[in-house]
């Protein structure tokens, strides 16, 4: 699992699994398919009223990281602490009863 360098090129998209684009703790996949698909299409449109065709991948890349990529990149760094060893996985599941692990992630609560 690791997301992809590029995610568009040459007027291609990755979305989901094809741009790495996966839950690097859990696994999870199809909502983050889902989700960049749309953000695919949403990005062809405002690029296309705008006449900016030519920033069509910056557009879709911004897109991707302000609705959700800032956290999978965070989760990548931190799924090696959590299996570190036994302690912290118990740690982290303990946390996970109560918080999301983007919760958990983001609001550093594995420190």
């Amino acid at each position: 699992m690791g997301l992809r360098s590029k995610l568009y090129e040459e007027n291609v998209f990755a979305v989901g699994d094809a741009g790495g684009i996966v839950d690097p703790i859990s696994g999870k996949g199809i909502p983050y398919a889902m989700m960049s698909g749309k953000i695919a299409i949403e990005s062809i449109k405002a690029c296309e009223k705008r006449d900016k065709l030519d920033k069509l991948g910056t557009t879709y890349e911004k897109s991707l990281d302000r609705n959700f990529l800032r956290i999978l990149k965070a989760k990548r760094i931190a799924r090696n602490k959590i299996f570190e060893n036994d302690e912290t996985l118990k740690k982290f599941l303990k946390l996970w009863e109560k918080y999301r692990s983007s919760q958990i992630i983001m609001n550093k609560l594995l420190d």
